[in-house]
């Protein structure tokens, strides 16, 4: 081997160590295709709720979709009474999703996420863990559970 191609191989594995070193490296969150993908959808039916756009949450939805909440999961809110909850639900925009992930098994995707208050909300104001699981059919993915738990920040 040349010299230079031994310098340009020692080069790369340098900056790959001190990249690997680096705190931030590590950290850096990577965008999935599957999270762009359900990080929209996920707002696109936020955005339905907030503007009563009662034909986009229908196209979401299955129509077995309920929640189940932490506080009381023996008891599942079913489809029609989440709906009538999340359209009187204040400030539905002012959340953001974080820390997003999704799992794929074959037609279902579990898209789990943190739906928080920005940084400068005022303290002791919930913000919830959500699991969703939505699932593919015919051309047609739709939620069809919601689990959800409050969590202090």
């Amino acid at each position: 081997m040349s010299k230079s191609v031994i310098s340009v191989f020692l080069a790369l594995l340098l900056i790959n160590m001190v990249l690997a070193a680096s705190p931030d490296f590590k950290t850096f969150p990577m965008l999935t295709l599957l999270v762009k993908e359900y990080n929209e959808k996920e707002m696109n039916l936020y955005d339905a709720l907030q503007n009563n756009n009662i034909k986009i949450i229908n196209d979401y939805l299955a129509d077995d979709f309920e929640e189940r909440v932490s506080t009381h999961p023996n008891q599942p809110i079913p489809r029609k009474e989440w709906i009538d909850r999340m359209l009187k639900f204040p400030h539905l925009q002012k959340r953001m999703i974080q820390q997003m992930a999704v799992r794929n098994l074959d037609f279902i995707n579990i898209v789990s996420y943190l739906w928080a208050w920005p940084k400068n909300a005022k303290k002791g104001t919930p913000s919830y863990y959500v699991i969703d699981i939505w699932k593919e059919k015919e051309n047609k993915t739709q939620l069809m559970a919601r689990y959800i738990a409050s969590v202090n920040l």
